[in-house]
C-alpha cells in the first residue's frame, strides 16, 4: 500500500514539473544569443535562430565579441570601431565589440576574447537584466564563455554546435587530441543544460576530439523560408551551377574546378557562379587559370542575403564539393528557392533531399558525372516541391518550436 502511495506521489510530482515547464515556455523567455563568430566574419546562423525565437514571442538579443584578423578581414580590421556598441542586426538588438587578433598568439587571443565577453555581460545586465538562458553558438569559444558566465551569474546555458572536427583541427592541428583547449571545451559541453548539434552525424564527427560525455539532441539550423521561396527561372543560355562559400581549402574549389573541366567536355555551355569571401581574389583567378576554367567561372565576392537570393534565382543547380561541413545552410537556401544540389558525403542525412545526388569526398570524376547528369536533365523538371521539404524541416516556426521542446527537457 505504501509503495502504491509513493508511486502516486511521484506521478503527481512529475506532472507538476511538466506543467511548470510548459508554463515557462508559454510565457516569454529572455534569451541571450552568444556567437563564437559574427559579422563580418559570419554568424548568419546565429542571427537566423535569434529572429526565429523572437518571432515566436521571446525576448531575444545578441551579444557578439568579434575577433578580426588583419589578413582574414583587412578592411574590417582597419575600419570597424573599438569598444562596445549597441546596434540592431536585422531587427535584433545586438551588443557588439570588435577586438584585433594578435598574429600567432592563439592562447592570448582566446584569453582576450573571453575577458571581453565577461565585461560585455556586465554592460548587458546593467541595461537589460539577467537573461533566463544563454544560447551559445559553438563550444569554441562561445560555449566555454557561456559556462563561465553561467558560473558567475547563475544562468543556465545551452550550446548549439555548428562546427565539424576539421574546423577545430585548423587551430589544434590534424589528429591532435592532447592540446590545452580540449579539456576546457569538454568541460563546457558536460556542464551545458543541453548540447544541440545541427546534425546527428556531428556528434560522431567530433567524438575523437570532444568525446560524448554530454547530453545532446540534434536540431537543424533554420533559414528564412519567407524570404527564400521558389520562383520560376527566366530562360537563359547554358546551364548555371552556383557555389556560395568562403575561399579556403576545406571548401574544395580546386576539386570543383577539376570536375568542371571534365563537365565542359560534355556540356560546352556550362557556367559556374561563385560567391563568398575571397572568391573575387587574385588567388582565385590564378586557380581558375591553372585548371583552365576561367572562361566558365563568374565570381562575385561576398554577397548579402538579398544578392544571394538573386544569384540562386539566376542559377539552375547548387554544387557543394566540400571536404568538411556540419550542416551547410546553402543547401537549405538553394532548395527553398527551387533548385536542387549536388553534394559530397559531408552532407548530413537530414539534408539528403530527393533527386539531389551525393558523391564521395575528393572524387572529381564522380562529382563531374553527377553535375553532367544534372545539367542534362534539370531543365525539364519542377523542383518547387523541395521548398515544402525545407519549410517543414527548417522554417523559423519549426525551429522555434523544436528548440523550446529541447530546452524544456
Amino acid at each position: 500500500m505504501k509503495e502504491k502511495n509513493y508511486i502516486c506521489e511521484v506521478k503527481i510530482l512529475l506532472q507538476r514539473v511538466v506543467k511548470c515547464q510548459k508554463h515557462q515556455l508559454e510565457t516569454k523567455m529572455h534569451i541571450l544569443e552568444l556567437p563564437s563568430i559574427f559579422f563580418p566574419r559570419g554568424g548568419a546562423f546565429c542571427l537566423d535562430q535569434a529572429k526565429a525565437l523572437a518571432r515566436h514571442g521571446h525576448e531575444v538579443r545578441i551579444m557578439a565579441c568579434v575577433e578580426l584578423g588583419i589578413t582574414e578581414t583587412p578592411m574590417a580590421y582597419m575600419s570597424l570601431p573599438f569598444g562596445t556598441d549597441w546596434t540592431t542586426s536585422d531587427g535584433i538588438e545586438t551588443l557588439t565589440s570588435y577586438i584585433r587578433r594578435i598574429p600567432k598568439c592563439i592562447r592570448r587571443n582566446n584569453s582576450r576574447w573571453l575577458s571581453c565577453v565577461m565585461l560585455m555581460m556586465e554592460e548587458y545586465v546593467r541595461r537589460h537584466g539577467l537573461p533566463d538562458i544563454i544560447h551559445a553558438h559553438s563550444v569554441h569559444w562561445a560555449g566555454y564563455a557561456a559556462m563561465k558566465l553561467s558560473e558567475q551569474w547563475n544562468v543556465p546555458f545551452v550550446i548549439t554546435e555548428h562546427s565539424s572536427r576539421a574546423i577545430f583541427e585548423m587551430e589544434f592541428g590534424k589528429g591532435v587530441t592532447d592540446c590545452w583547449q580540449i579539456p576546457l571545451l569538454k568541460e563546457a559541453l558536460r556542464k551545458a543544460k543541453m548540447v544541440i548539434p545541427v546534425a546527428d552525424e556531428l556528434v560522431a564527427n567530433l567524438c575523437p576530439l570532444l568525446g560524448t560525455d554530454y547530453d545532446y539532441e540534434a536540431l537543424s539550423n533554420t533559414i528564412d523560408t519567407g524570404f527564400f521561396i521558389p520562383r520560376k527561372r527566366a530562360p537563359h543560355r547554358g546551364f548555371r551551377f552556383v557555389y556560395p562559400a568562403v575561399f579556403f581549402p576545406l571548401k574544395a574549389h580546386d576539386l570543383l574546378f577539376e570536375a568542371l573541366r571534365k563537365v565542359a567536355s560534355f556540356h560546352s555551355d556550362v557556367e559556374l557562379h561563385l560567391s563568398g569571401r575571397g572568391t573575387d581574389s587574385r588567388e582565385m583567378r590564378r586557380l581558375t587559370e591553372r585548371y583552365g576554367v576561367s572562361n566558365m567561372v563568374r565570381t562575385y565576392g561576398q554577397l548579402d542575403k538579398a544578392e544571394m537570393r538573386q544569384l540562386y534565382y539566376a542559377s539552375d543547380c547548387l554544387v557543394v564539393p566540400s571536404r568538411s561541413e556540419a550542416q551547410p545552410l546553402i543547401c537549405l537556401e538553394a532548395a527553398a528557392t527551387g533548385i536542387p544540389f549536388v553534394g559530397t558525403e559531408v552532407i548530413p542525412s537530414c539534408l539528403r533531399l530527393p533527386d539531389c545526388p551525393i558523391v564521395p569526398i575528393d572524387d572529381a570524376s564522380a562529382l563531374a558525372k553527377a553535375m553532367s547528369e544534372m545539367a542534362a536533365s534539370s531543365h525539364c523538371q519542377d523542383w518547387s516541391r523541395l521548398y515544402e521539404i525545407v519549410r517543414e524541416m527548417a522554417s523559423p516556426e519549426s525551429f522555434a518550436q523544436k528548440f523550446e521542446n529541447i530546452i524544456a527537457t
